[in-house]
C-alpha cells in the first residue's frame, strides 16, 4: 500500500514542522522498569524462557535485556 501525494505532502510539513515519526530511543518502558529483576533472575539460573514466562515478557525481551547490560558492562573496559 502507498501514500497518495497529499499524504505524503503532510509527512512532509509535519517533518518540517520538526515532527519525529516511529518509535523513539529509550521507549523501553517493560524492559527499563523488569531489567533489574531479569538480570536477578539470570544470576539465580533461571533460563529466559522461564523468566519470560514468568514476568510476561517475550524471550526475546529478555535476551535483549542481558545483551544490553552485557554491553554496559563491556564499555568502561574499553575506554581505558
Amino acid at each position: 500500500m502507498s501514500l497518495s501525494a497529499s499524504a505524503w505532502s503532510g509527512v512532509a510539513a509535519a517533518k518540517a514542522r520538526g515532527q519525529k515519526f516511529g518509535r523513539q530511543p529509550g521507549q523501553r518502558l517493560k524492559a527499563d522498569k523488569l531489567g533489574p529483576k531479569v538480570l536477578q533472575m539470570v544470576q539465580q539460573g533461571y533460563s529466559y524462557r522461564k523468566i519470560a514466562e514468568i514476568l510476561n515478557l517475550s524471550k526475546t525481551t529478555v535476551n535483549d535485556i542481558v545483551k544490553r547490560h552485557r554491553q554496559s558492562a563491556k564499555k568502561p573496559e574499553l575506554e581505558r
